[in-house]
Formats: C-alpha cells, sequence, structure tokens
C-alpha cells in the first residue's frame, strides 16, 4: 500500500474530527470508571498521530510513499474512529449496563485472565460481532514507539455488535458466547495449535496431491511442501479474505465449542436460529470464511449426544427446503469470486483449486478433530468454573423455567448459563414452526428488494428475531424436556 502525498491532508483532516468527536463524548457520564480515561488517552493519542502524519507534509506532490511508519500512524488513527469512537458514539448498555453485558464482561475477564469492559453497540443490520477495539492499537504504537498507557492498564474493551432489533435478554447471550469466543481463542491461540495438529490429518496430507504445477511440488523437499501447504489452507492473517480457509473455518468450529462449553444446549439452538436466518437468500455455498451451516449444526449434535437430533434436524430440513443438501454441491454454488488458492514463494508459485473435493477434504478434517476441538476449549475453561455442568443445571433450569413462564423476575443467585438455558426454553416455540417462519422471511425479502440493502436488513432482521425468537409463553416442552434429559443423563 502506498499513500498519495496530497491524501496525507486528509487524514490530518480525519484526525482533528476524530479528536473534536472524541472531546464531546469526554463529557458523557458513563457508568464504567474505565470509559473516560480511555478517551483521554485517544484524544491525546490522537494529536500525537496527526503529528507523525504531518512530518509527511514535505513531499512533494504528487510522488508517494510506502513508508511504513507513516502506514502505522495513518492505520492507528482510522481504528481511533472506526474501532473505539464508533463504539463509544451511540453505547446505551454502556450507560445502563445490563445483566446480559455484566455477564459477559465477566465471562470474557475470567477467560481471558484480564479485566475486560465492554462496549455495547446495536447495529441496523443482522450481524453480531465482539471486536477487541485496542488489541490493533498496541501493535501499531509499539511499532511506532509510542506510549501506550492503555495496555499499561492490562484492561481490554471490546466493541459488542448485534442488531438493533435483537431484545437485550439473556438469549442473546447463547449467539454472543460464540462471538466472545473468538476473543478467547485469539488469547489461548488454539487457532495456531488446532492447526497444527490438523495438518497431520490423512484428508488434509492428501490435498498436497493436488497442488499444482504437481512435479515442482514434488521436486521439494518434505521440509518445504509442509509449509506451502499450511500455507495455502491454513496461514493465518487480520481478516477472513487474508486467512487461509482452513484457519477461519477451525477458528468458527472453535468458537461455537466455546459458546456449547459454556452455556451447553442453549448455544446450539441459538446458533441454529442465527445460523438460518443468515441463509434467508438461499442455499448457502461453501465460502472462505464460515464453514456450511449443516457442518456445524451436524457437530453441535454430535456433541449434545444425539438429545436434540430431531429438534436441530429440523433446521437442516429447513436449510434442504431452500435448495442445499448433505451430498457434493455442484459448481455453481461454489463461491465464485477465487477458484484456487495461490501461493508465490522462492521456489515458483503454487496453486491449489477450490472444487468440491477441496471443501469436502476440510469438512473431513474438522470432522475428524472436532473432539480435540472441545478438548482444547474445556481444560481452559472447567479450571475458571466457565463450563457448562449437566448436573448442576439439571437442578436449576426446571424453577428458572417455571418462574420465567410466569413473568416472575428469577433470583439474583442463578447462574447464566441456568438463565440462558431457561430463556431459550420459555422463549423457543416449536422448532416445526421454522418452515412457516422462512416463507415469512422469503416474502419479506421480496417485499424489502426494492427498498435497498440498508431498509431491507434492518427489515429481515426485525422479523427474524420477531418470528424465530420473541415469543412468550412455555410453548416449548419438547427443548425442555430434552434440556432436563440431556442434563440428567437420561434419554
Amino acid at each position: 500500500m502506498t499513500i498519495e502525498a496530497e491524501r496525507i491532508e486528509r487524514f490530518i483532516r480525519e484526525s482533528h474530527a476524530v479528536e473534536r468527536r472524541l472531546r464531546e463524548l469526554r463529557h458523557r457520564r458513563f457508568a464504567s470508571p474505565h470509559i473516560r480515561p480511555l478517551i483521554d488517552e485517544a484524544i491525546r493519542l490522537s494529536a500525537v498521530l496527526r503529528d507523525q502524519v504531518s512530518a509527511y507534509r514535505a513531499l512533494p506532490a504528487p510522488l508517494a510513499t510506502d513508508d511504513e511508519r507513516l502506514l502505522y500512524a495513518v492505520n492507528a488513527i482510522m481504528l481511533l474512529r472506526d474501532g473505539l469512537l464508533t463504539g463509544l458514539a451511540e453505547p446505551p448498555l454502556v450507560e445502563r449496563p445490563s445483566t446480559l453485558m455484566a455477564e459477559l464482561e465477566r465471562f470474557l475477564s475470567l477467560a481471558v485472565g484480564q479485566p475486560v469492559t465492554v462496549l455495547a453497540t446495536p447495529i441496523d443490520e443482522l450481524n453480531y460481532a465482539v471486536i477487541d477495539v485496542w488489541r490493533g492499537m498496541n501493535l501499531y504504537l509499539a511499532l511506532l514507539g509510542v506510549p501506550d498507557p492503555v495496555a499499561a492498564q492490562n484492561r481490554r474493551f471490546v466493541r459488542v455488535l448485534y442488531p438493533c432489533a435483537e431484545p437485550d435478554n439473556v438469549s442473546l447471550g447463547a449467539i454472543l458466547a460464540h462471538e466472545g469466543g473468538h476473543i478467547v481463542l485469539t488469547e489461548h491461540r488454539w487457532d495456531a495449535t488446532l492447526v497444527a495438529e490438523m495438518m497431520g490429518d490423512t484428508a488434509v496430507q492428501a490435498l498436497a496431491g493436488r497442488i499444482e504445477p504437481q512435479a515442482a511440488f514434488r521436486a521439494l523437499p518434505p521440509a518445504l511442501q509442509d509449509p506451502i501447504l499450511q500455507l495455502l489452507l491454513a496461514r493465518s492473517g487480520a481478516g477472513y479474505g487474508d486467512s487461509g480457509i482452513l484457519m477461519n473455518w477451525a477458528r468458527e468450529l472453535l468458537a461455537d465449542a466455546i459458546a456449547l462449553v459454556t452455556l451447553g444446549p442453549a448455544a446450539a439452538l441459538a446458533s441454529a436460529d442465527v445460523l438460518n436466518a443468515y441463509n434467508v437468500s438461499g442455499p448457502q455455498p461453501w465460502g472462505r470464511s464460515h464453514p456450511r451451516i449443516t457442518l456445524r449444526i451436524e457437530l453441535q449434535e454430535h456433541y449434545l449426544g444425539g438429545y436434540f437430533d430431531d429438534v436441530l434436524d429440523a433446521y437442516t430440513e429447513t436449510v434442504r427446503y431452500r435448495g442445499e443438501t448433505n451430498a457434493r454441491m455442484s459448481d455453481v454454488t461454489i463461491d465464485p469470486i477465487a477458484k484456487a488458492e495461490e501461493l508465490r514463494t522462492a521456489h515458483g508459485r503454487f496453486r491449489l483449486d477450490r472444487n468440491a473435493d477441496f471443501y469436502l477434504a476440510l469438512e473431513t478434517t474438522l470432522r475428524n478433530k472436532f473432539a480435540r476441538i472441545i478438548q482444547l476449549v474445556r481444560d481452559t475453561l472447567r479450571p475458571l468454573g466457565l463450563a457448562y455442568d449437566p448436573g448442576t443445571f439439571a437442578q436449576e433450569v426446571p424453577g428458572l423455567v417455571d418462574t420465567l413462564s410466569r413473568g416472575r423476575r428469577p433470583s439474583s443467585n442463578a447462574s447464566f448459563a441456568g438463565l440462558v438455558n431457561a430463556t431459550v426454553i420459555v422463549q423457543h416455540d416449536r422448532i416445526g414452526d421454522l418452515l412457516q417462519a422462512q416463507a415469512e422471511l422469503q416474502a419479506l425479502e421480496a417485499r424489502a428488494l426494492g427498498a435497498g440493502r440498508f431498509e431491507g436488513e434492518r427489515a429481515v432482521a426485525e422479523l427474524v428475531h420477531t418470528v424465530l425468537r420473541d415469543r412468550h409463553g412455555l410453548k416449548s416442552e419438547p427443548i425442555y424436556l430434552r434440556i432436563i434429559r440431556y442434563a440428567l443423563g437420561v434419554r
């Protein structure tokens, strides 16, 4: 990346705008005592970074520069704007902390081993994310040699994004446990551990025979072949587009496992809701960022020991109804943006075609390793008291279901995992109603096509969370019984 001299002025103006907005936010009242010091430090840094960028004004236009220090400074300014400032601009749950956000803070703090402050950000689209807003700043400030008092505080600040139509209740916690899991798995480097082990899987090793040009690849010693295969499949990058597909998929399944180990059945049911909501636009292709819906639900069913197969199978039936099958998919359903993974090395350029056999090999590898994924997560979370204990919740969940179904406030002593499972039971209709819900979503989508992407996504988000989750009354006895039987270990 290069930055033209004429654009430097724009970045300088941007830093001024960021600083002005931060100064305005400084006068707001925040429930957390850690927010205002963070804003003060961000104001100081915006001036420091602006000075770093201003030093390049002397470059004669229209020359360009790719000086790394300038790039670091510009990226840091953009992080202040897009990460921190956006997260603070409309933070109703930072000012009025909810039980959900408080529990999410507690979970993340214990799981990563340092205090975490949540910045909750409702958004106008169907999306969920938990983003570490200062982690990138740590890197850029270190590279620039700029002091970083925020890092010295040993506190993490994470931005939580969720649809504005989503009720702020504990059911949302089952989804955010997955999103927060991305922070946790990165902290413990489970993705790197898992990928290193997966490279020895038979299905992955078989893909080495598909690397082209095959003769040039086989001419290399094994010590060079293995790193090339790993870089083609599982390189680690800043985002989905920069990382290998196997790395992306492994991270998603690790995050699924974190939610399952933490919350049990509720995590699978909430995950299936969201996965199907994302499928409203039609059959889900194999893609770069996430594994297919059917694979994720299959692995969740396996983890839950078969207690919920007929419940969760309704979700996969809904997916098939929209045109997807569990069999090998046609080329039409494969992500058309790039048909191959390519890698340039000192020994030549190598490629690995992304066809059905490629994707099926990755799915096979992840199936083979899912028990290992669960083990990695459970071995860390259980000693921290964060793992779902079926025996404990068998005693807790029935009483919570009765309390919530009567519209009463649960005891403050209720565990968060017990509360999430009980709330999912009370608010969840029979899963068979999903087929009708999907038809409603299709009709809404057709009506929203002419309204533009923003309005259409917001409308879909509102209906998704009305039809699939905002149900009241004890209508989910089958799910209720399965959760209790699962907890008791009785079929």
